[in-house]
């Protein structure tokens, strides 16, 4: 019998992954795909995510946090911007991160049901830059350490009833975005330290 237990899934994936692997070489995709790997497992791991799996271009992420989850999503976005500064657009990684809580089961190393299938269908509506999260994950984390807004409710391939999701609100003049970032072990952003 599988074991299931409630967690928090993060999904996060590179923009336009399929135009670029389809325009470069098999060693270019590899690079790209190590770059993107070593920037996030430490930063994973740092946070309290568990690394479930690689799909391709996008990892498969648990939390036992709701509020680690969309901390480590957030540090995963300002990363990505950081890195971003001054490499030739080409070149760029940019990312959707989207989050969901909910009964898992778990077997062998991977969790599936309901909760992972959410997720990816938040993904697939997640704008690039931004971390996404569901009102699931709204309503369990500690919604004084987010700065967050409802983007509105959505209607999911799969999911028979609409989803309303929200997004961080990633504003460098609110300190509770950085303190978020701090929160999930971030020490220099942006070339600043931030406390």
């Amino acid at each position: 019998m599988m074991a299931s237990r409630t967690l928090t899934i993060l999904l996060v994936d590179i923009k336009g992954f399929t135009p670029k692997a389809a325009a470069s070489s098999r060693q270019e995709i590899t690079e790209l795909l190590e770059k993107f790997r070593a920037l996030i497992k430490p930063l994973i791991t740092r946070c309290g995510g568990k690394i479930i799996k690689e799909l391709g271009d996008a990892f498969l992420v648990t939390f036992e946090s709701p509020t680690n989850a969309v901390a480590a999503g957030t540090l995963l976005q300002q990363l990505f911007r950081d890195r971003n500064k001054g490499v030739p657009e080409d070149q760029r990684i940019e990312v959707r991160v989207a989050i969901h809580s909910g009964e898992v089961d778990e077997s062998g190393g991977d969790v599936i049901g309901d909760a992972v299938n959410i997720a990816s269908r938040v993904e697939s509506v997640t704008e690039v830059g931004e971390v996404y999260f569901t009102e699931s994950v709204f309503l369990t984390m500690n919604r004084n350490e987010v700065p967050s807004s409802e983007v509105g409710e959505r209607v999911l391939k799969g999911v028979p009833q609409p989803v309303k999701l929200y997004r961080v609100l990633q504003d460098p003049a609110d300190d509770r975005y950085w303190r978020l970032l701090a929160g999930g072990g971030a020490v220099w952003v942006g070339g600043r330290r931030r406390r």
